[in-house]
């Protein structure tokens, strides 16, 4: 059973009733896109990486090597 509840204005967070573990988030800016969590899949995908968001707080041992979009904060955020 999937729950949800709104995180902030306009962003929905969806996840497992049972266990609490997130399974998908929704933006109501971003209607054509749902963020699923990988970790949830019991498969391969072919799902693409698109940007690296909250790098403001990622530990200082973490190097970023694809050259993607990088994001202090959300993608809505400034770039890093």
């Amino acid at each position: 059973m999937i729950s949800e509840y709104e995180s902030s204005p306009g962003a929905r967070r969806y996840f497992c009733a049972r266990c609490g573990s997130p399974v998908f988030a929704r933006v109501a800016k971003d209607p054509g896109h749902v963020r699923i969590r990988l970790g949830t899949l019991d498969r391969e995908t072919d799902a693409e990486i698109t940007a690296h968001v909250w790098v403001g707080s990622k530990a200082r041992w973490d190097r970023l090597t694809w050259a993607i979009p990088s994001y202090e904060r959300g993608i809505d955020g400034p770039p890093a």
